[in-house]
């Protein structure tokens, strides 16, 4: 699921805890079944659904996490709201009773569940939670009488002793479609863009026993088919070159310094998509081993090459009519299914719609050299010139491309 699926994270922590608390307590301890429900705690009765000994989650409060307030998942876009989900659980016996030995033991049986440490595993996480980066935690907490007295108040409740947890970093992203600013130091007056300056951006890490990277020259924002210089100290005919999964041809060497190419067979090969990637050089010893020694970090571009819209208007009179169809992007490292994809159109520079890819349809069988950007009947565009902007796993391509959206 995307980020913008992260709305839906509140109900799916509590249906995750109502699903998980469900089969380990029965699995463990040999019950026919356990019945978790969520609400107010309160006696279903003669509910026909009663039947059987329950949990009852209350959500009772929800504030937000004061330590990752001000966190951002990347630099274009802002922190966006980190919760914290406060819970009380109540356990009622087969007749709905709350403070009887038999749902004392329930009571107990679930606060052994909620401490196994895979409950809230990532492996499990699915649909709103996840893009959530941070590993969901249930911490337990205090639930003094006047706090229960508080959440049961009411002429129909009565006292019901319960045990109070936390469950946090909820994340939830805005809904508004973050801007893309140019990227810094690229002259975008230039076809194709080209990087202002020639310098490069050096990179000091620290040396380790092994031949270390010191600088890359000209840049670490790649594209596929960059040729790039790595600097230090050290190096060898039996140095390896790795970018993340994918060993680079090297074209070149020295006692200090060594030519690469970002070759695509390899990132194919890899399976790497556009990111943040580590790049560090391994050492070949006589074994055939590979001692590989400390990574530094580049950034691998999408490259965008053409756009090519294919629309019809909603109506064909007037000819300015809204349009929809879809636009078939081709490049290099355009994204894939498992990959966060965001194509935005510009009008002076402010963006007008933008487009999170996850619909099956708009990806290839195989290579990330294609996309397709849906525009929907029900939600078209109106014709006019626009710039097209694609950013994958938060990396903007350098490239814009205009596209005139006419039918």
């Amino acid at each position: 699921m995307t980020l913008f699926d992260t709305g839906k994270a509140i109900g799916e922590v509590s249906r995750l805890l109502q699903d998980e608390l469900e089969t380990r307590i029965a699995d463990t301890h040999n019950l026919a079944t356990i019945r978790v429900t969520v609400g107010r705690p309160t006696s279903q009765g003669a509910n026909p659904g009663s039947k059987g000994p329950r949990l009852n989650l209350f959500l009772y409060e929800v504030h937000f996490d004061e330590f990752l307030k001000n966190s951002s998942l990347n630099e274009n876009m802002p922190a966006p709201a980190w919760l914290v989900l406060k819970y009380v659980l109540t356990a009622f016996d087969e007749k709905e009773e709350s403070d009887t030995s038999d749902s004392l033991d329930l009571l107990g049986f679930a606060v052994q569940a909620l401490q196994s440490p895979d409950l809230l595993a990532k492996t499990s996480f699915k649909d709103a939670l996840s893009p959530n980066p941070e590993i969901l935690r249930i911490t337990f907490t205090q639930s003094p009488s006047d706090l229960i007295s508080k959440l049961m108040q009411g002429p129909d409740e009565k006292y019901r002793l319960s045990i109070g947890f936390e469950v946090r970093p909820v994340l939830i992203v805005q809904v508004e479609p973050p801007s893309i600013a140019p990227l810094v130091g690229v002259d975008y007056s230039k076809v194709p863009a080209a990087e202002i300056g020639g310098g490069g951006i050096q990179i000091p890490v620290i040396p380790s026993s092994i031949p270390s990277i010191q600088s890359i020259v000209p840049s670490t924002k790649l594209e596929l088919g960059s040729r790039i210089s790595i600097h230090g100290d050290g190096f060898s005919s039996k140095l390896a070159v790795f970018l993340s999964s994918a060993s680079l041809p090297v074209v070149r060497f020295s006692p200090n310094s060594l030519d690469c190419i970002v070759d695509q067979s390899a990132v194919d090969i890899g399976g790497i998509s556009a990111g943040r990637q580590p790049l560090a050089l391994a050492y070949t010893m006589p074994s055939n081993e590979q001692v590989f020694g400390d990574p530094c970090f580049v950034d691998l571009l999408p490259t965008l090459i053409t756009a090519t819209p294919h629309l019809q208007p909603i109506d064909p009179v007037p000819t300015d009519s809204p349009v929809y169809g879809n636009i078939k992007l081709s490049g290099n490292l355009l994204g894939s299914k498992k990959d966060d994809i965001l194509v935005v159109l510009l009008q002076n520079g402010v963006t007008v719609k933008a487009f999170k890819i996850s619909n099956p349809s708009s990806f290839p069988q195989q290579g990330q050299n294609d996309l397709t950007i849906i525009i929907g009947e029900d939600d078209p565009v109106i014709p006019g010139p626009y710039q097209l902007a694609l950013q994958v796993n938060g990396l903007q391509a350098k490239t814009r491309l205009g596209v005139n959206l006419v039918a």
